[in-house]
């Protein structure tokens, strides 16, 4: 069970990056999430390694941690006022060409 909650959370975190079909790896990543806690909290007198279940039930988590980051982008993501935006991009743009100076005068020194 180790193993395979392993693979799972492997595919599943890769799928969670794209970002509308992420959500996919939700179900396989419960899934994972179950075989890996399942894998690990096994008799401890097995001699059944737990790594592969630990190293599982992380990436598993990671997963789902990912897609609640991208629903959040998604959902907040589409508040920011077009106009605010242009003010923060012209500031970075003054920001950038200052430092660009700053250098070059200190380079001529």
């Amino acid at each position: 069970m180790g193993v395979a909650s392993l693979i799972i959370g492997i595919v599943s975190l890769m799928i969670s990056f794209i970002p509308i079909c992420g959500y996919f790896s939700l179900i396989p990543a419960t899934v994972g999430i179950i075989l890996g806690a399942v894998a690990y909290s096994k008799d401890p007198k097995s001699e059944e390694p737990k790594g592969q279940a630990l190293a599982g039930l992380i990436l598993n988590i990671v997963t789902i941690g990912v897609l609640l980051t991208w629903t959040i982008l998604i959902i907040f993501g589409d508040n920011i006022d077009p106009e605010e935006m242009k003010h923060m991009q012209i500031k970075l743009q003054e920001n950038m060409e200052e430092k660009a100076a700053n250098k070059t005068d200190d380079n001529n020194a």
